[in-house]
């Protein structure tokens, strides 16, 4: 890339937002509706009272307050930022991707434990749950049921 993005991003901001002939530019491409002539007059003027054609104006945001050389980096420029925006879309992909195969293996992980590890079912948890309740429930009433008879005798 020739420039990085976020010194593109703020010198384009600066150009739209202070530069009267950028704001004029724009304006003149509006008023032709997007069909517009190289030499197709704008409102703007020059110095000397002239209109300016679009061209013209078009050459002067680009190679004075752009400071580039030539219209290449200008459009370079706009094709690196493009390819960012591109980056951007599909880096979105791959996340979106990357978690649709982590629920994926994960679902996948958990089906293999079932079928190698059945002592693990959901129904083999339920019932050791249930026989050792019982049993916790046992040793409780007859710990009480000893106290109470041991109380009597005495």
């Amino acid at each position: 890339m020739t420039t990085s993005l976020k010194n593109l991003h703020t010198e384009l901001n600066t150009l739209l937002k202070t530069d009267a002939k950028s704001t004029e530019l724009i304006k003149c491409y509006n008023d032709y509706e997007g069909n517009i002539a190289s030499n197709s007059m704008c409102e703007y003027l020059k110095p000397n009272g002239d209109k300016y054609t679009y061209n013209e104006l078009y050459n002067e945001v680009v190679t004075v307050k752009y400071n580039a050389n030539d219209k290449s980096e200008y459009i370079q420029d706009g094709v690196d930022l493009q390819q960012g925006i591109d980056l951007a879309t599909q880096e979105r992909k791959i996340i979106t991707k990357n978690k649709e195969v982590k629920e994926l293996r994960n679902k996948l992980d958990n089906q293999m434990r079932e079928m190698y590890n059945p002592e693990v079912l959901d129904v083999m948890v339920d019932h050791n749950t249930g026989i050792y309740t019982t049993i916790m429930w046992t040793i409780l009433a007859s710990s009480v049921l000893y106290y109470l008879f041991q109380k009597l005798s005495d």
